[in-house]
């Protein structure tokens, strides 16, 4: 289940070597809601994932690499990454692990989870936020987000890069905390995992429709989602909140 946990992270790259500029405080939310627009209200954008991970005290060393593609288009998307795909689709959104042979299920979302923005959760807000900067780097047309969390909050270390003209993310990082102990050598030891994932290869060109189709997947009948055939012996999982209902 590693996959599982690992595939929400992203990564954070500091260029060394320009000037910054600390922009006004209190735009730093609209600039949060500005990126989830984009990527909520884009008609076709696709990019590549290209992600890794480490031990927070062994940063050096990388566990593991993963490459994924993501497609975007009005609020949909479809994410790949190892053995995994993300749909938001037209009525659900869902996850899907193949090597653990599993299908969850949740409501569509008006900002999916794509871009993993905690902050756009009102609860994870106000219970973990201590407080926001954005820096502007002066010669290239890129800020940084940097979010200070609360002790108790289970990420720590927040950076967020973006472009300024577009609202693309091109990097995220942040360290989760509890993260699952390796049996191993090749497994994190100190429980905090360091996530980096880099969005690059950003395409406008039109993407397939068909990449965001939950019926691949599952169905619903009588008020029930149920897999399709091909996926029979997947544990479904359904977490929506319009269940069907057992007359009386």
């Amino acid at each position: 289940m590693k996959k599982i946990f690992l595939a929400c992270i992203f990564i954070y790259l500091i260029i060394p070597g320009y000037s910054q500029t600390q922009v006004e405080k209190g735009f730093e939310l609209q600039e949060v809601l500005k990126i989830a627009e984009m990527y909520k209200n884009v008609p076709n954008l696709s990019f590549t994932i290209n992600y890794s991970y480490a031990d927070s005290a062994h940063s050096s060393d990388t566990l593991e690499k993963m490459t994924g593609l993501s497609r975007v288009s009005d609020g949909r998307y479809y994410t790949s990454l190892d053995s995994a795909e993300y749909i938001q689709g037209y009525q659900y959104n869902l996850a899907v692990f193949h090597k653990d042979s599993a299908i969850v299920v949740n409501d569509r979302q008006d900002y999916a989870d794509l871009m993993k923005l905690p902050l756009l959760d009102s609860v994870f807000h106000s219970a973990y936020v201590d407080s926001m900067k954005i820096v502007a780097t002066d010669d290239v047309p890129i800020n940084t987000l940097y979010v200070y969390l609360s002790p108790s909050s289970p990420y720590s270390g927040y950076y967020l890069v973006y472009f300024r003209n577009s609202y693309r993310i091109n990097n995220i990082f942040f360290k989760m905390k509890n993260a699952p102990i390796g049996e191993d050598s090749t497994g994190i030891k100190t429980g905090t995992a360091l996530v980096n994932i880099n969005l690059s290869a950003y395409s406008t060109a039109s993407v397939p429709q068909d990449s965001f189709w939950e019926d691949k997947f599952i169905y619903k009948e009588a008020g029930e989602i149920k897999r399709k055939p091909a996926y029979a012996t997947y544990q479904l999982l359904d977490n929506t909140t319009t269940k069907a209902t057992t007359p009386n």
